[in-house]
C-alpha cells in the first residue's frame, strides 16, 4: 500500500526526522555546485600565445587550423593545449621564416623579421598575436633564420648585440598590450644537431644564451630551458632523407616537439609554484592577466594509476599500524575489558532484538538497553510454562 500524506508526515516527524538535516545539506550542496559550475562555464579561458620560428610552426604542417591538428601530428602549441586543459586557449602564432633580428631587407617568400608579419599564404603570425590580446606569451626558440642555414642572403648580418636589441624590442611590444600578459622567454635550441659549442654559420648557440638571459633578467621574466634538453641529443633532430627536406640538423623530430611542449609546461608550473600559487603563469599584471592566477592543472593520470593510488592508501595505513610500537601487555591481576561479541549476548537479549527487528521491519537496530533486557526477562519469568 502506498503511504498517504498522513503517513509521510508521520515519517518526517517520527523515525525519519533525523534525515531532514541531511536532505537540507544535500540540497544546499547541489545548489552550490550548480552555481559554481555555471560560473566555471561562463569564465573566459586564459589566452596563451605561442610565438617563434620553425620550432613553433613549420612548413611541414598546414598553415591554417593549427589548433585542430590531429593527435600524433601536432606542433608543440597543440600539445601544450592538451597539457593545460580546457581552462586555457592556446594559439600558435609561429612564423617559420621569422627572425628576432630587424633592420635588414627581407628575403622574398623566406627570411624576414618576425614583427613584419608572415609571408603570403603562411597563415597567422605577429600581427594576429597582437590582436589576440593574450594573457600569457611564450616566446619560443630562434636561430635557424637569425644565424643558421636559412638566414637571409641580403644584407642580414648577425651580431649578438643586434639579436639582443631585437629581442628586447619584441618583449616590449607585448608588454605594451592592454592585457599586460605574462611573458616567458626560451633559451635557443642548440644547432646543428644539438651541438651547442660547434659553430653553425660561424655562430655557436652557446654564445647566444647570455643575450636571452640578459633580457630575462632585465624584465624579470621566467625562462623556458630548451637548450639543455636538446644538447648532444642528435636523435631529436631530423636527419636525411626527409620528405620535407628538413633533415639538415635544425628541425626537430616529433619526439623533439613533445620535448618542447613538456619544457614549456614545466616552466609554467615552476613559475606558479615559485609565486606560491598567487601569480606565476598568470601573475596579475593587469585585469585580463589576473584571471591567469588559477592553478595549472596536474598532468592527466590514467584510471589505472588512480586505482593503484586508491589501493595503495589502505596498504600504507596498514604498514603504519604494523610499524607502530606494540602496547605492553596488562600487568598480572589487572582487569581486562570484556570483549563484546554476538555469541556472548544472552538468549533473552537476542530474542528481544529479533522481535524488535521483526516488528519494525528494519534490518538494523541498536542493541537493546539493559532496562529492556531486564523487562523482557521479568515478562519471561511471569509467563506460565
Amino acid at each position: 500500500m502506498q503511504p498517504g500524506p498522513a503517513t509521510n508526515v508521520e515519517m518526517l516527524r517520527g523515525r525519519d526526522s533525523s534525515k531532514r538535516p541531511r536532505l537540507v545539506v544535500g540540497l544546499l550542496v547541489l545548489a552550490l555546485s550548480s552555481v559554481v559550475g555555471a560560473q566555471g562555464a561562463d569564465a573566459a579561458p586564459i589566452k596563451v600565445a605561442c610565438i617563434g620560428e620553425h620550432t613553433t610552426h613549420s612548413h611541414a604542417f598546414p598553415a591554417d587550423n593549427r589548433e585542430a591538428q590531429p593527435p600524433g601530428m601536432q606542433e608543440y602549441p597543440a600539445q601544450l593545449q592538451t597539457l593545460l586543459g580546457p581552462g586555457y586557449q592556446v594559439r600558435n602564432f609561429g612564423d617559420c621564416c621569422g627572425t628576432v633580428l630587424q633592420g635588414y631587407t627581407p628575403q622574398p617568400g623566406e627570411t624576414h623579421p618576425y614583427v613584419n608579419g608572415t609571408n603570403p599564404n603562411d597563415g597567422v603570425g605577429y600581427k594576429e598575436s597582437i590582436a589576440f590580446l593574450p594573457d600569457i606569451v611564450i616566446i619560443g626558440s630562434w636561430g635557424r633564420h637569425d644565424w643558421g642555414l636559412a638566414k637571409a642572403t641580403t644584407d642580414q648580418v648577425f651580431t649578438l648585440q643586434g639579436f639582443q636589441d631585437g629581442y628586447d624590442d619584441l618583449v616590449k611590444r607585448y608588454q605594451a598590450l592592454a592585457s599586460h600578459p605574462k611573458i616567458f622567454v626560451s633559451l635557443p635550441i642548440p644547432i646543428l644537431n644539438g651541438q651547442g659549442d660547434v659553430p653553425d654559420q660561424g655562430v655557436k648557440t652557446s654564445d647566444v644564451l647570455p643575450s636571452v638571459n640578459a633580457i630575462a633578467a632585465k624584465y624579470q621574466l621566467p625562462v623556458v630551458d630548451l637548450y639543455n634538453p636538446f644538447l648532444n641529443h642528435k636523435e631529436l633532430f631530423k636527419q636525411p632523407p626527409d620528405p620535407n627536406a628538413e633533415g639538415e640538423g635544425e628541425h626537430v623530430t616529433a619526439a623533439g616537439v613533445t620535448v618542447i611542449a613538456s619544457a614549456v609546461f614545466a616552466a609554467m608550473q615552476k613559475d606558479l609554484q615559485a609565486s606560491g600559487g598567487n601569480g606565476g603563469a598568470g601573475a596579475a599584471r593587469g585585469p585580463a592577466a589576473a584571471a591567469a592566477a588559477r592553478a595549472l592543472p596536474e598532468p592527466a593520470v590514467p584510471q589505472r594509476a588512480r586505482r593503484a593510488r586508491a589501493w595503495a592508501a589502505p596498504a600504507t595505513r596498514l604498514a603504519a599500524r604494523q610499524a607502530a610500537p606494540v602496547r605492553p601487555a596488562p600487568a598480572a591481576g589487572a582487569l581486562a575489558r570484556p570483549v563484546k561479541s554476538r555469541s556472548a549476548v544472552k538468549p533473552e537479549a537476542r530474542r528481544c532484538l529479533l522481535r524488535a527487528r521483526a516488528a519494525s521491519g528494519r534490518r538494523r537496530l541498536r542493541a537493546p538497553t539493559r532496562a529492556a533486557v531486564a523487562a523482557q526477562r521479568r515478562r519471561s519469568r511471569a509467563t506460565p510454562e
